[in-house]
């Protein structure tokens, strides 16, 4: 016969474990399974996941010419300072549609298809390449992630502008009003 009593144990034992572990003080950042963030700053988290992957792209496009460290730092610094543009473009109303989200996807497809169809013209003996969606599979992306890296680019490339328009608009004012050209240039 079952001994119910005995078929429980093992789970009670594993509840109580992670009881005491949360009861003692230690956060979820702190449990070995999950993580730590990779940076926090602001109230905002950068998370392994996500540093794991820009890391995988930075060493994947840069291969021989910098060195793991470098790899690293430029990882978490492009990840802080998606968090920065993302906060600018909040506080600016900057925002990027589906629409252009699709469109820039749309043509990476097509330049990725024309580059693989030149590739196979080429090369008629290889392999052909994957298509676009297991090419990006095969580096560790998928459409949804493609969609969030352009949808970041697009939008700092806006709050890019719209910094560079407002700048442009002060020098201008300050020229109207006499600043001389030297100090406007100086300062702009």
């Amino acid at each position: 016969m079952l001994d119910c009593h005995a078929m429980h144990r093992p789970l009670t034992a594993s509840f109580l474990l992670v009881a005491a572990l949360l009861l003692s003080g230690c956060s979820l950042e702190d449990a070995p399974l999950l993580g730590k963030p990779a940076a926090s700053m602001d109230g905002h988290t950068v998370s392994m996941s996500d540093y794991r992957l820009r890391l995988k792209v930075e060493q994947d496009l840069y291969k021989t010419t910098r060195t793991d460290q470098q790899e690293q730092d430029i990882a978490i610094r492009s990840l802080v300072d998606q968090v920065l543009v993302d906060d600018e473009a909040s506080r600016k109303g900057i925002s990027v549609s589906d629409d252009e989200v699709n469109r820039a996807i749309d043509f990476q497809r097509n330049s990725y298809t024309q580059a693989a169809t030149l590739e196979k013209l080429q090369n008629p003996t290889r392999s052909a390449p994957p298509d676009f969606n297991t090419f990006l599979r095969n580096e560790g992306y998928d459409v949804d992630k493609l969609r969030e890296s352009v949808r970041h680019i697009l939008l700092e490339q806006k709050v890019e502008r719209r910094m560079a328009q407002n700048r442009a608009d002060s020098a201008l004012r300050a020229l109207r009003s006499g600043t001389s050209i030297t100090d406007v240039a100086r300062q702009y």
